[in-house]
């Protein structure tokens, strides 16, 4: 247990750090599309990491590959005292590729823990893992939450007002770049840029000082076992997953499910937060949003015992349409204040059923391949974003709703095709029970008749023994 709490207070410094600056990235860094081609970097690169994670972390361990990995994000948060193409885009690829074995290290690390202290606690293995699990996703939602409260904090100045410094807002935000009306003024304070990137620069030394010196290297009963076949077998194995008629279904919402948080930090954040009630607000925004996307994700496990899992996810589907139709036809202005936060609170209610119940969906129907699953999950995640964030500067506002609505389609036919398969292979297996009852019958009354000719026979031998 002080392992798990060392980890998540560990990630809790790094993640408030770099999640926060994600999440502004395209506001402080929005000249030029600088912000989103640093995007677009990371989760290009993060692709490349997860390709590369598994064997890197098998071979120095995962404690090591955490705190190297995390080197990486301090070179992303020191890279913005100084934004230019030079230093922002190559960092951002360190970070995205970081992230890749970051996550897989923390995948194994927390496994390997649970098993051993569920062998010391006599607990079940499952439980222990769901546990701990929970325990981390509390400490990691609670970073954009300290993070954005942080952030608005010190960005909370009267010179840092977006209102009326861009041509357009809302649905026709990047529109202005096209018609050529774009405004290259720097609307932030960069003195308090310098003080936020401090701030998070201290956080996430903090939590690879933690991880560093109070993390225990994984030995004895907690050990991690040796890989399954060379590299090439694990990376065939990840793009064979591909093949999998269930695993084509997926696609669509493994698709969405990052798209849609790629949407909400990178689009509406610049195009809807900033452009309208400012840039300080933009931390509020994402704390309400992780709030909301939280405790739908904690009460997602404890309904669908009760419900099932379709009517979760089709609510899911419906607020994030609803939301997406609302932003299409809305006008934003400061007097519609509220508005801004409710509307976040119905997409983080999306947020935390989806990125729950894909997971929960690709650990439930492929159980006995999972490594490779999760790693096509992961690459399937940073292809969209990379797509998004590639295509962002040169799409309104307006396209890129319409883009991210048609994935959403996409994603919703994907999972009702899967419920369909999964259903009527249900039913056949159903149909199947009792014919197998029945043949188990048959072959019983049979046995029954051979051992009864067995026995007659037998009785009529010892018969004749005795006769004799």
């Amino acid at each position: 247990m002080k392992n798990l709490l060392v980890l998540c207070f560990g990630f809790f410094c790094i993640f408030t750090s770099f999640l926060s600056l994600r999440n502004l990235q395209s506001s402080i860094n929005n000249i030029e599309g600088l912000g989103l081609y640093t995007l677009s970097c990371t989760y290009l690169f993060f692709f490349t990491g997860c390709i590369f994670a598994t064997s890197v972390v098998r071979k120095i361990g995962p404690k090591k590959a955490m705190v190297v990995a995390s080197m990486a994000l301090l070179i992303y948060d020191v890279a913005h005292l100084y934004p230019a193409f030079y230093t922002m885009v190559p960092a951002g690829g360190l970070a995205g590729f970081a992230q890749g074995v970051i996550w897989t290290a923390h995948a194994t690390y927390i496994a390997n823990i649970a098993v051993c202290y569920a062998n010391l606690s006599g607990e079940k293995v499952p439980n222990v893992l769901s546990k701990f699990n929970g325990i981390f996703f509390v400490f990691y939602q609670s970073c954009q939450i300290v993070g954005g409260f942080i952030a608005s904090l010190i960005l909370k100045s009267p010179a840092n007002k977006y209102t009326g410094l861009f041509a357009f807002n809302g649905t026709s935000y990047n529109c202005s770049i096209i018609l050529g009306v774009y405004n290259d003024e720097e609307p932030v304070d960069q003195k308090l840029i310098y003080i936020l990137i401090g701030v998070f620069t201290g956080l996430t030394i903090t939590g690879i000082t933690v991880l560093a010196f109070l993390l225990d290297p994984l030995e004895g009963q907690m050990k991690m076992k040796k890989a399954q076949g060379p590299f090439h077998q694990q990376l065939l194995a990840v793009f064979k997953f591909y093949g999998d008629r269930k695993a084509l279904c997926l696609v669509g919402i493994m698709f969405y499910s990052l798209l849609q948080a790629a949407f909400i930090f990178g689009e509406y954040n610049k195009a809807f937060i900033t452009c309208t009630i400012g840039i300080e607000f933009v931390g509020f925004v994402m704390m309400t949003l992780s709030f909301s996307s939280a405790n739908a994700a904690f009460w997602n496990g404890r309904i669908q015992k009760y419900i099932g899992r379709w009517p979760l996810l089709t609510t899911a589907f419906v607020c994030h349409g609803s939301v997406l139709f609302t932003l299409l036809f809305w006008d934003p202005s400061p007097s519609n204040l509220p508005v801004f936060f409710i509307l976040v609170i119905f997409w983080g209610i999306g947020d935390g059923t989806i990125m729950t119940q894909d997971i929960s969906l690709i650990g439930y129907l492929f159980s006995s391949n999972k490594e490779p699953a999760f790693a096509a999950l992961k690459m399937t995640q940073s292809i969209a974003n990379f797509i998004f964030f590639v295509a962002g500067p040169y799409m309104c506002t307006r396209h890129k709703i319409f883009f991210v609505g048609t994935v959403l389609c996409v994603a919703t036919t994907g999972y009702f095709t899967l419920e369909v398969i999964m259903r009527r292979e249900e039913r056949l297996k159903a149909a199947q029970q009792p014919q197998l009852q029945d043949g188990d019958k048959e072959t019983n009354k049979l046995k029954a008749v051979v051992d009864d000719e067995q026995k007659i026979k037998g009785d009529g031998g010892d018969a004749a023994k005795t006769n004799a």
